[in-house]
């Protein structure tokens, strides 16, 4: 009880002081300041790792501003009132949590301010899931604040002088941090753990962020240190005087010390296994395996059969030779990259702290990637990063330093990989520039611009300006602004964006370029959308629910997404899709989970894009069918093709109306894209149906042997699928949207399939992907990746 009230006297003395108020100012103003970007604006995550930041420091002043206190009560010179009101503490237990609890104390005031301009701004921008948000806040700021205040009177121990405190207060800080970042720069690992500032837990665009065991495992850490720090503390106080001493013996003190210690070494001793840290050597016996040809070390897992191992090389070898020429570095002085290929994204997060996301690290030559098939999507990507790091000036190999130009390190990894879906990347920014949603180029080339706008359209338009720049002045200019960070190396960059500029507004745009445009791009950048990390985490419940047939799971998860972010109306098209594989048992007509309501919503909704009401007039027209109504299927179907900008959409689309004008074939093509029952025996289903068609009819045996070789492709059975497609070819396919080109492809993909097994199979395989090159209606973006498939044959071609 004694301690309890010396404890409070302590803390009202420290709420008296001017310091301590004008430090609660300061900080709440950059609380406020956090609405900026209203990602970190509102309880959450994002928003206790901000106040981690600010909090951290300010409690390492708030533990010197209480241990000076102290020191001014047990010193000679303090003031008579203070005399009177508190009595210097004898006992050093008592001195050091005298003033340890004060600080604390101090330091949760401090929280508590900072968690309701929080609250405010949930009010102000949006409130997010606030017990999801609120369970950050003891695991990442409250240890924080404990070893900051004890650092703080443990300091004061040293010297009370303020022109000490301060250049130690620092010193402490930056040691702390520079442990921090160690193993990030000189390890694998894009996750920072901190015992003062807390935890970044991988990219900013890869929004999967939970209470993670090796994030309790660090912060349990945290305590530890605390307990030592508090330990070394009372065991050197001397309480009169309040100042450093020669080490006393107590035994309680000794027991703290010891347990504490013994504590902290050990879960340090355990970090790699834990998860806070991790090494090179650490992800090498994860994987297992270890691959080396010319210029690359590629480690991957070791369980994986030799095919598959001879693909990752091969990927590998092609990717690495086609960005050499085209950057136009000499293979002799390029650096030896290591690849890490990891099983999963889980896996890859837990390793790296990078789970959806791909990173590179070009100062260490290494990438990090996960499995995602042959060709790799953004293995070039990650290897432009790592190759480029020899134009750099900068220690990290990227232009800029310690603060990348991010429009120069993404724009070259982007247009070195000149891949893309649907349009070319000239396309690509041309569009968005037509619909309005292009960000500022010039922004772009700044400190901080690339982050604040949305990954998609500023990896998009970066790249696209840094491909241009490549065609139109040379490579030899691209590497002259990386190794210099700045396009002004060039001279007056306006002239530069302005040519650019022009060239896209001259580039023709196919007719649904606009229309994929405005799926892609609409979405807003993670800074600006403040339940970013709740909605991701939400959807993500949802899915999981939905795959295991938990359909009121799924709809609680995707109507609280729906309520988050209602501008968002893919959570809504998530709803309908719940609505359908599992309807409530109800009849009352106001059920907001009808799937008829859902549609309606869908289709009112002011954000929904051409996309997303292509796939609802679809669904329309799914209903419309099963209900038997063609008419009302047809209708619902062509209102769906006028929309329709994916190839893919068309092509289904184009099926499903074909059907409902020869319903002898309907209902095997119902039975395809409707029904769920004995998915199975599709193919068998499809061959019966094809062997009763009259040789009559060869538009519609040209498309029963496209559509049961695509079955049987699904199924990797690629030598039988093979047969079907070259049937379907030679029959002539009827002239639906896209077919003949998209059989071509298929045929061209399973030769290359055959290929790895029959490597004589590999110039066959070739010579198919160069019909679909050769093919008058391919689009630009197919002739790129026809011509890449071909090359990347004709390397294996002895």
């Amino acid at each position: 009880m004694e301690t309890w009230e010396h404890l409070q006297h302590r803390l009202r003395s420290l709420l008296r002081r001017r310091a301590y108020w004008v430090l609660v100012a300061l900080t709440l103003l950059a609380c406020l300041g956090l609405w900026a970007e209203r990602l970190v604006g509102v309880l959450g995550f994002p928003n206790a790792l901000a106040l981690n930041v600010l909090f951290g420091p300010a409690a390492l002043i708030l533990g010197v501003m209480a241990g000076r206190m102290e020191r001014v009560i047990a010193g000679p010179e303090q003031p008579r009132w203070l005399a009177l009101y508190l009595l210097p503490a004898k006992n050093p237990r008592r001195a050091v949590l005298g003033a340890w609890g004060a600080a604390l104390g101090g330091a949760l005031l401090l929280l508590a301010g900072g968690l309701g301009v929080a609250l405010l701004g949930g009010l102000v921008l949006g409130s997010c899931e606030i017990l999801r948000g609120l369970a950050f806040y003891p695991v990442l700021v409250l240890p924080s604040l404990a070893l900051g205040t004890i650092s703080g009177v443990a300091l004061t121990l040293l010297d009370g002088r303020r022109r000490i405190l301060w250049p130690a207060m620092v010193a402490v800080l930056g040691a702390s941090l520079a442990f921090s970042a160690w193993p990030v720069v000189l390890g694998p690992q894009a996750f920072v753990f901190n015992h003062f500032l807390g935890h970044v837990p991988g990219p900013i665009y890869d929004e999967r962020i939970a209470l993670t065991g090796a994030l309790l495992a660090y912060r349990g850490l945290t305590l530890l240190w605390t307990g030592v720090v508090a330990a070394l503390a009372m065991g050197l106080c001397d309480a009169p005087r309040f100042a450093l001493r020669r080490w006393q013996p107590d035994r309680r003190v000794h027991v703290l010390l010891l347990a504490c210690a013994l504590g902290a070494l050990t879960l340090y001793g355990l970090r790699h296994r834990v998860g806070f840290t991790q090494s090179f050597a650490s992800l090498q016996r994860e994987l297992g395996g270890t691959l080396e040809v010319p210029g690359l070390v590629i480690h991957y897992p070791a369980e994986r059969d030799p095919a598959w191992v001879e693909r990752l090389r091969a990927d590998h070898v092609h990717d690495r030779k086609v960005l050499l020429e085209w950057l136009a570095i000499d293979p002799s002085t390029a650096p030896v990259i290591h690849s890490y290929v990891f099983r999963s994204t889980e896996e890859k997060a837990r390793l790296t702290g990078a789970g959806g996301t791909s990173i590179a690290k070009p100062w260490q030559s290494a990438v990090f990637l996960d499995d995602r098939g042959y060709p790799h999507p953004v293995l070039r990507h990650e290897l432009a990063h790592a190759l480029t790091a020899g134009w750099s000036r900068s220690l990290f190999g990227v232009p800029g330093g310690l603060l990348p130009n991010a429009g120069l390190v993404e724009g070259v990894a982007v247009a070195a990989t000149h891949r893309a879906q649907d349009l070319t990347l000239h396309q690509w920014a041309r569009a968005m520039r037509e619909i309005g949603v292009a960000p500022d180029i010039r922004g772009l080339f700044s400190t901080y611009g690339f982050w604040r706008e949305s990954g998609s359209r500023a990896y998009t338009l970066a790249g696209s300006f840094i491909r241009w720049l490549a065609e139109a002045e040379g490579i030899d200019a691209v590497r002259r602004a990386y190794a210099a960070g700045d396009l002004a190396v060039l001279g007056d960059p306006e002239p530069l964006f302005a040519a650019w500029e022009a060239s896209l507004d001259l580039l023709p745009l196919p007719e649904r370029a606009l229309r994929l445009a405005e799926d892609r791009f609409r979405r807003p950048g993670i800074l600006r959308r403040p339940c970013a990390f709740d909605v991701q985490a939400l959807r993500r419940e949802g899915e999981d629910a939905l795959r295991a047939g938990d359909g009121d799971a799924a709809r609680r998860a995707f109507e609280r997404c729906a309520k988050l972010e209602p501008d968002d109306p893919a959570h809504l098209e998530a709803l309908l899709q719940v609505a359908l594989q599992h309807p409530l048992e109800t009849d009352e007509a106001s059920e907001p989970e009808r799937a008829g309501e859902l549609l309606e919503r869908l289709l009112a909704h002011p954000k929904t894009g051409p996309q997303l009401k292509t796939r609802v007039q679809g669904r329309q027209g799914d209903e419309a069918w099963r209900a038997g109504d063609l008419a009302a299927a047809d209708e619902a179907y062509a209102e769906a093709l006028e929309t329709a900008a994916r190839d893919d959409e068309r092509r289904l689309l184009s099926i499903k109306r074909w059907a409902m004008v020869h319903p002898g074939h309907a209902p095997v093509l119902f039975g395809l894209f409707l029904s769920e029952r004995a998915r199975d025996l599709l193919p068998l289903t499809l061959h019966e149906h094809l062997a009763t068609i009259s040789e009559d009819e060869p538009e519609a045996r040209a498309l029963f042997a496209y559509l049961l070789g695509r079955q049987i492709f699904n199924r990797r059975e690629f030598g039988r699928a093979l047969r079907w497609f070259e049937e379907a070819r030679d029959l002539g396919l009827p002239p639906l949207k896209g077919f003949a080109l998209e059989n071509l492809r298929l045929i061209a993909q399973a030769r290359d399939e055959l290929s790895w097994s029959d490597p004589g199979q590999a110039r066959a395989a070739a010579d198919a992907w160069q019909a679909v090159l050769d093919h008058p209606g391919a689009p630009e973006v197919d002739r790129l990746e026809a011509a890449d498939r071909r090359d990347r044959l004709l390397s294996r071609v002895p």
